[in-house]
């Protein structure tokens, strides 16, 4: 996974939308919250490594942005997940 991404953001910063989309798509279709920590996980190292490989400020300042949306659909759905899980142990 990891040279697939290096590969993308080493050519282009232009073609990390694509992986990030990905992620997005998958945050807002994965309900399993084991499964999104793991996606959450995966954009960090995202995030890492675009921090590492992206020279240009305005690039760095895209990717950033594009990794917050993702992480904040990721964490939308966990706060969504846990509260659910909280509603059914009360009824137990």
């Amino acid at each position: 996974m990891l040279s697939l991404c290096e590969e993308h953001l080493g050519r282009s910063p232009l073609r990390s939308a694509g992986p990030l989309g990905a992620f997005e798509t998958l945050a807002d279709l994965t309900v399993n919250p084991r499964r999104r920590r793991a996606l959450h996980e995966q954009v960090q190292w995202l995030a890492e490594l675009a921090g590492r490989t992206t020279e240009a400020s305005h690039d760095r300042a895209r990717i950033a942005r594009r990794l917050m949306e993702v992480r904040e659909a990721l964490e939308a759905g966990l706060a969504l997940s846990a509260r659910d899980e909280s509603a059914g142990e009360g009824k137990a």
